[in-house]
């Protein structure tokens, strides 16, 4: 699922039989769904996220045993998908967010972060990572990348945290979570310090 215009996109997967290139949207103000274009490719353990008013499906399985390498991208205002730049190598059970001007894709079997640059309808690689993390999260938080979890090519569960910082272009470990998470989702909470009451120096507190 991907939000973008203030709709919730629910996008392709597999029904049991078969990989579907269905697309359906979420109107949270009207509390209706509809139908949207389909998929240009059926696939399902892609990568997908939205960017300056567009959403990109990234990778994916076309069936149990592939992976592709299309990045396909929905425009709202004309309800079609066309066909950009394909990803350096064939991957699914990705996951990918946008951060400033680039989308940055990481999982799989891939062993490293790439990015995608939306005005330039190029990727690039952004940095290798030490193992596999098949279906890890990642999310944005205070102008870096955190990559959660995953499994590693040995299908083991990981517990570790990595922090990509942009500006030193370094490639660290966090933190170690509670326990070992794959298949999930992370995101990034805005915390609100309204509720602090502001100390004044000389104010008498009441």
């Amino acid at each position: 699922m991907v939000v973008l215009g203030g709709k919730v996109y629910v996008i392709g997967g597999f029904d049991g039989l078969q990989r579907i290139n269905n697309v359906e949207t979420y109107d949270p103000f009207h509390n209706c769904w509809s139908e949207a274009a389909p998929l240009l490719i059926h696939v399902s353990s892609f990568a997908a996220t939205s960017h300056k008013k567009k959403l990109y499906v990234i990778g994916g399985g076309p069936n149990g045993k592939l992976a592709t390498d299309k990045t396909q991208c929905y425009d709202p205002s004309t309800n079609k998908w066309n066909l950009k730049s394909t990803m350096p190598v064939e991957a699914k059970c990705i996951n990918a967010v946008s951060f400033r001007d680039r989308i940055y894709v990481v999982g799989g079997a891939m062993r490293a972060l790439y990015a995608y640059s939306p005005l330039e309808d190029s990727w690039c690689l952004v940095t290798q990572l030490s193992h596999e993390r098949a279906s890890c999260g990642i999310a944005p938080c205070n102008n870096r990348l955190y990559i959660t979890g995953g499994r590693d090519e040995k299908n083991e569960v990981i517990a570790t945290v990595l922090c990509w910082d942009p500006e030193a272009q370094k490639l660290t470990e966090e933190c170690v979570l509670p326990r070992g998470v794959s298949h999930h989702g992370s995101v990034t909470i805005r915390k609100s310090y309204t509720h602090i009451r502001r100390i004044v120096p000389g104010a008498v507190s009441v």
